[in-house]
């Protein structure tokens, strides 16, 4: 008996220690954890993940990988370009009322006097925004791929199915 104890414990002693390691590597900024990339934590309103932040150094270097593979000229890069400031801009402004409806339910969370209307409201505002964050983004895709030739747009296609074979099952992107 006091070996079945023992082994048991053991079992036990390794599971906890597995599933703690793996929650303190997320928290210290593991893969996609809230550190991101290199561990650096995040202040409230800064991207959880740097590496997908609007502006980043990968985005724009996707993004140059994108038009080298598609062969844009110079006129097709420049028009898209202008396209994707004209959006970012846009969509600054739409981040900014996000951060301000997710500040406001987090306030709704510790309040002295809970409003579940008001949460409700807060929440019905949040999925609009996102709603519209998601229309402008598929507007402005349409508007990119309306710039391209018949042989570029069946070659980027070609890549987003690449893309889509190497994401992770259960991806939610």
């Amino acid at each position: 008996m006091k070996k079945c104890n023992l082994i048991i414990s053991s079992v036990l002693s390794a599971g906890m220690l597995t599933i703690g390691s793996a929650g303190i590597a997320y928290a210290y900024g593991g893969p996609d954890g809230p550190g991101g990339p290199g561990g650096a934590p995040c202040g409230p309103g800064e991207f959880r993940n740097h590496h997908r932040g609007p502006d980043s150094e990968a985005r724009k270097e996707r993004m140059n990988y994108m038009m080298n593979r598609l062969e844009l000229d110079q006129q097709q890069r420049e028009a898209i370009k202008k396209i994707r400031d004209e959006q970012m801009a846009k969509m600054r402004t739409k981040r900014d009322e996000m951060k301000k409806i997710r500040e406001a339910i987090r306030e709704q969370a510790f309040a002295e006097k809970y409003d579940a209307a008001k949460v409700r409201e807060l929440a019905d505002a949040k999925a609009k925004l996102m709603s519209d964050m998601m229309v402008e983004r598929m507007e402005t895709m349409n508007r990119i791929r309306q710039l391209l030739t018949e042989q570029q747009e069946a070659r980027m296609k070609e890549m987003k199915a690449q893309m889509m074979q190497r994401r992770p099952p259960n991806s939610y992107r």
